[in-house]
């Protein structure tokens, strides 16, 4: 288990992914990962202006997404998403959130 762990992803479309977790693994072999954080929530900061709040993700690299099962908020401009489940795709940047959504557009 890795410890105090940093990852920057950038979409094909130039959006940079920025996030840190207090610990986490690497299969290198798949080039997949998992982080967590161990007290509040793991902030995903994305250089569009939009964050991702959560406890902890999944990168599956072979469906090149990014998955966290569990509570997740999404804020950026003039929206704010709330599940229990949060789905990105960031090569073509489709989010999907699941379970439970509310949504507020300020």
């Amino acid at each position: 288990m890795l410890e105090k762990v940093t990852v920057v992803m950038q979409t094909p479309q130039g959006i940079q992914l920025s996030l840190e977790g207090d610990a986490g693994s690497v299969d290198t072999q798949r080039k997949d990962f998992y982080l967590e954080k161990k007290e509040g929530p793991m902030v995903i900061r994305l250089s569009n202006g939009y964050t991702v709040e959560t406890p902890a993700l999944s990168w599956l690299n072979d469906q090149r997404m990014i998955v966290a099962e569990g509570p997740a908020h999404i804020t950026g401009p003039q929206i704010e998403i709330s599940g229990n489940e949060l789905r990105v795709a960031p090569d073509n940047q489709e989010v999907t959130v699941s379970g439970h959504v509310q949504a507020l557009v300020h």
